[in-house]
C-alpha cells in the first residue's frame, strides 16, 4: 500500500502544473504583459523539459538505485519552483521552468515503471488520476485566493511544498525496477512481432497527439472565459465544478477496468470530447460554459487510464513503458505552443478547431493500435 500511495503521489504532485495551466496563463498575461507566444511556450516549458528527462530514463532507469535518484528529482524540483517565486522576466521564467520539468521527468518515470508491473494497470492508472485530479482541483481553488493574499509568488511556493510530498513514502519506493527484478528472476519477456511494435508505436503515438488536443484549450480556458466576458470569479469557479467531473470520470475506469474494451471507451470518450470543445468554441453562455467543462474534465479523465494501461499491456519487455510520459509531455508541451501560434487578436475559436483536429488524429491512431492488435491475434 505505501508502494502505491508513493506511485500515486508522484503522479499527482508532479503534473499538478497542468491544472494550474490556466490561472499561470492569466498570471503571465495580465501581471507581466507577456505576450500570447511567450506565454505558450511558457506553459510548454515544464513538459518539454520533463520529456527529454523521462526520455533519459530509458537508459537509465533499469540500473539506477531509485531511492537516491528520486531525492535529486525532488530537490530539482523544489529549488526552481522557490526560485520563481522571485522572477520577472521571461527568460528568467523560462529557464526555471525547464528545470523543474527536469525534475518531474525524472520522478515520474519510477511512478509509469512500478505501475505497469503491477497485476492490473488500468486500475492502478486509474486511482493515480483521481488522486492527481484530487490534489489539482484543491490547488485550482486556492489558487485564487493565494494570489489576492500573497501574490503570485505564493503560488510557486506552494507548488514547491507539494513536490515534497512523495517523500512521506520513501520507505516504500522500491530500490530498482521491478520489471528488471522479475527478469532476472527468470521471467523473461517474449521479443515482441512486428505486429505488436507497430501497435506500441501508434498507441504512443496517439497518446501525443491526444494530449496536444487537450493541453491547447485547457491552456487558454480561462482567456476563452475571459473573452466571452464572464467574471473572474465565475471561471474560477466553472474550473474548480469541472475538475469534481474530472475526479468521477478518473475513478470509473477503476471499476470498469476488465470488464470492457478499451477501443469501445476510448471511442465513447472521445466522441463526447468533441462536442464538449465545439460547444466551448461556439461563445457559450455560461451555463453551457460550464457544463461543457465539466463534460471535458470528465471524459479527459476516463479515457487516459485505458490509453495507459492498453500502453502497458503492449509493452510486454518492459522497457518501453518509460516512453509513455515522453509522448505524453510531448503533447503537453506541443499544445500550448500550438495553440499560442494560432491566436490571432485575442481569438480563441481557432485553439477549439486545432483541438478538435488532433482529438481526430488521435482516435484515428488507436484505430490503427486496435487494427494491428486483432492481426496479430488472429
Amino acid at each position: 500500500m505505501g508502494t502505491r500511495l508513493f506511485t500515486y503521489l508522484i503522479f499527482a504532485t508532479g503534473l499538478v502544473i497542468y491544472y494550474l495551466l490556466p490561472i499561470l496563463a492569466g498570471v503571465f498575461t495580465d501581471t507581466y504583459s507577456f505576450t500570447p507566444r511567450q506565454v505558450g511556450f511558457l506553459l510548454s516549458a515544464d513538459m518539454t523539459a520533463n520529456t527529454l528527462s523521462a526520455f533519459s530514463a530509458r537508459y537509465w532507469i533499469h540500473r539506477c538505485y531509485w531511492r537516491r535518484v528520486l531525492l535529486f528529482g525532488v530537490v530539482l524540483t523544489v529549488i526552481p519552483n522557490l526560485l520563481c517565486a522571485l522572477a520577472d522576466g521571461y527568460w528568467g521564467f523560462l529557464s526555471l521552468r525547464c528545470l523543474a520539468g527536469l525534475g518531474v521527468g525524472m520522478t515520474t518515470a519510477f511512478m509509469y515503471a512500478t505501475i505497469a508491473a503491477s497485476e492490473n494497470p488500468d486500475r492502478e492508472f486509474a486511482c493515480a488520476m483521481a488522486m492527481q485530479v484530487f490534489i489539482g482541483a484543491l490547488f485550482l481553488q486556492g489558487a485564487p485566493y493565494l494570489l489576492n493574499a500573497r501574490g503570485e509568488g505564493a503560488l510557486f511556493i506552494a507548488m514547491a511544498l507539494v513536490a515534497t510530498l512523495p517523500l512521506l513514502y520513501y520507505r516504500a519506493v522500491p530500490r530498482c525496477n521491478p520489471l528488471t527484478t522479475a527478469q532476472r528472476a527468470g521471467a523473461e519477456a517474449p521479443a515482441p512481432g512486428a505486429g505488436a511494435e507497430r501497435a506500441l508505436l501508434f498507441g504512443l503515438l496517439a497518446v501525443g497527439v491526444f494530449f496536444a488536443s487537450m493541453n491547447s484549450i485547457w491552456s487558454f480556458m480561462e482567456r476563452i472565459g475571459d473573452a466571452e466576458g464572464f467574471a473572474t470569479e465565475f471561471i474560477a469557479t466553472a474550473l474548480a465544478v469541472s475538475l469534481l467531473f474530472s475526479f468521477a470520470g478518473a475513478l470509473l475506469p477503476a471499476w470498469l477496468a476488465g470488464k470492457v474494451k478499451r477501443i469501445a471507451m476510448i471511442f465513447a470518450g472521445y466522441l463526447l470530447l468533441f462536442i464538449a470543445i465545439f460547444a466551448i468554441g461556439r461563445q457559450p453562455a455560461p451555463g453551457t460554459y460550464l457544463a461543457a467543462l465539466c463534460v471535458y474534465n470528465f471524459f479527459y479523465s476516463f479515457v487516459i487510464p485505458f490509453q495507459n494501461g492498453w500502453i502497458a499491456s503492449l509493452d510486454e519487455s518492459g522497457r518501453s513503458i518509460v516512453l509513455l510520459p515522453v509522448l505524453q509531455g510531448v503533447g503537453i508541451a506541443l499544445g500550448p505552443a500550438l495553440a499560442g501560434m494560432v491566436i490571432v487578436a485575442e481569438q480563441y475559436a481557432a485553439v477549439t478547431y486545432l483541438s478538435m483536429a488532433l482529438l481526430m488524429c488521435s482516435l484515428a491512431l488507436f484505430s490503427l493500435v486496435h487494427n494491428q492488435r486483432s492481426g496479430t491475434s488472429s
